[in-house]
């Protein structure tokens, strides 16, 4: 076996490695949706691996069969990785996170993937024979053309999501309002980062057409799809791990003792008069810890009540304060005179686009749109 046919052959591996523990991500539990976008991520970066093996061990020929499974499956889908990357991170910051119909919408350049391969069909059906595309050398020009030219806006999408999913995490955590799964979620994403950096790296010289030719006799497509096979290792394997390490807390967290529920809602009042009467939550810095040593109540106390008998979570029963604080105040005469940041800093949001996600999150609507129709029109 030549150093060729050993690194497609480790670029295969990895996208079957990819195809298994993508099938275990998709079935586990808890945080199906999580665990399934993830699984997606993993199969989307393993197709191309499969591709590109398919044309080296010349299963692509000339063939009906052959030429029919290369049209019919989308072997690349990087218009899709993306938004699926971007919702991911949404879904583990948010754990009842559902996709609407509006996050859908990010999916629609994913035409730019697929336009080639309803070419490819029609060209099987007939359709197209006798037109440019007189035979299937002359299709296989295109789709290469095409492919080439279409990575630059693939490209800039990935990169954009990337930088997006960044972002959105960074405000996660510093609301202090993001799940204990964000650790590996930064890892991940920064790891996504590097590959971008290396696929652009890439990429310059292959978009040049005096450079294409030289680059991929020497390294064909080695130095982007050895990364990939990298990265589905790593995100599946890391992945799935993070999912065990989730489901054993949870377990463990069902093992606690139960609480009667007179304490818990003897407790529920005590929270409830802290937020109301003392104003707690206008402290943009109040945490579990902080509020057990105002209330004198223990944390574990304190979390059971809002899990047990609030159905509730600590930043989610923070918040709702601090949204009907703002609710309040953007009625006052003086709230036209401050800023959407500085209304949401005097209600105790510590992070500006927190609390645009949170304000939202529980309205349906975002807080420049609430002020406009909540302050009366001269």
């Amino acid at each position: 076996m030549n150093l060729n046919t050993f690194l497609y052959v480790l670029i295969l591996a990895g996208s079957i490695q990819g195809a298994i523990t993508g099938s275990l991500l998709y079935t586990a539990k808890p945080h199906r949706t999580a665990n399934r976008l993830l699984a997606i991520i993993v199969w989307v970066i393993a197709l191309p691996g499969v591709h590109l093996f398919g044309h080296y061990a010349q299963f692509f020929r000339n063939a009906l069969v052959s030429d029919l499974i290369h049209a019919l499956i989308p072997w690349v889908l990087v218009m899709a990785m993306g938004p699926l990357i971007y919702l991911y991170v949404r879904a583990v910051t948010e754990p009842a996170y559902i996709i609407s119909k509006k996050d859908r919408l990010h999916f629609v350049p994913v035409l730019i993937d697929v336009f080639p391969k309803l070419v490819e069909l029609l060209f099987i059906a007939g359709l197209l024979r006798g037109t440019v595309f007189s035979d299937r050398d002359a299709l296989v020009h295109f789709t290469d053309i095409y492919n080439r030219y279409a990575d630059l806006p693939r490209w800039l999408s990935l990169a954009y999501y990337v930088y997006l999913s960044g972002k959105y995490l960074r405000s996660c955590q510093a609301g202090k309002s993001a799940a204990p799964t964000t650790h590996w979620v930064s890892r991940f994403i920064i790891a996504l980062q590097i590959f971008v950096v290396i696929w652009l790296i890439y990429l310059i010289p292959y978009l040049i057409p005096a450079t294409n030719l030289p680059l991929r006799q020497k390294l064909d497509w080695f130095p982007v799809y050895l990364p990939m096979a990298t990265l589905i290792y790593w995100i599946g394997i890391t992945g799935y791990k993070q999912i065990l390490i989730t489901t054993t807390q949870v377990k463990e967290k069902g093992t606690e003792p139960a609480y009667v529920p007179e304490l818990l809602a003897q407790t529920a009042q005590t929270l409830q008069h802290c937020m109301e009467k003392d104003r707690l939550f206008l402290n943009p810095e109040l945490d579990l810890a902080a509020l057990a040593a105002a209330t004198g109540l223990p944390a574990k106390l304190i979390s059971a009540t809002l899990n047990q008998y609030l159905n509730s979570g600590f930043s989610q029963f923070i918040n709702e304060y601090r949204v009907e604080e703002f609710k309040k105040r953007v009625l006052q005469p003086e709230a036209t005179e401050l800023t959407l940041a500085g209304l949401a800093a005097s209600c105790g949001f510590s992070s500006q686009a927190t609390f645009q996600r949170i304000f939202k999150q529980i309205t349906g609507v975002t807080p420049a749109a609430y002020k406009k129709s909540a302050q009366p029109t001269a």
